[in-house]
């Protein structure tokens, strides 16, 4: 059975951009590490219900004390050190939490953050686009983030 061509185009983008939205996907980190996902449960426990599940500081209690965004630039720049200090003596409004939590526990907490602030700079550099196809208007989209190959091993 042949194809009308405009069926035949259409069927072809469709599939190009299924592939290509595979592709995307593959080249994108996969989930966290075992570190990152013991933070990540020491941070839902500990943390999200100041700092928010996104670490933004978005609950209610994080606007009312100006949390800031522990994903920001501003966060982000300290040195794991500096926000292994932090969260172990406490910054107000914060609480310490080096009596609550072992000295590993908060760096789990702290690989867990440098994750975020690498989700949020990954969605910050993806090149994504919109269009419609010329020929029947259908909206497509493009999406994808630069690529940089893993170093090589030393």
């Amino acid at each position: 059975m042949q194809l009308h061509s405009g069926k035949k185009i259409r069927w072809v983008v469709s599939v190009l951009a299924a592939a290509f939205a595979l592709l995307v996907a593959m080249a994108l980190p996969s989930g966290t590490s075992a570190a990152g996902s013991k933070g990540a449960e020491l941070f839902k426990s500990k943390c999200a219900s100041c700092h928010g599940p996104d670490a933004k500081g978005q609950t209610p209690m994080g606007k009312m004390m100006k949390i800031k965004d522990l994903t920001s630039e501003e966060v982000q720049k300290q040195s794991d050190a500096e926000l292994h200090e932090i969260i172990a003596k406490g910054k107000k409004p914060m609480p310490e939490y080096g009596s609550k939590l072992k000295k590993e526990e908060i760096d789990e907490l702290v690989a867990y953050l440098r994750e975020l602030g690498k989700k949020k700079s990954l969605r910050k550099n993806c090149l994504c686009r919109m269009t419609r196809t010329p020929f029947d208007g259908v909206l497509v989209i493009f999406c994808a983030t630069p690529f940089s190959p893993p170093a090589a091993p030393a």
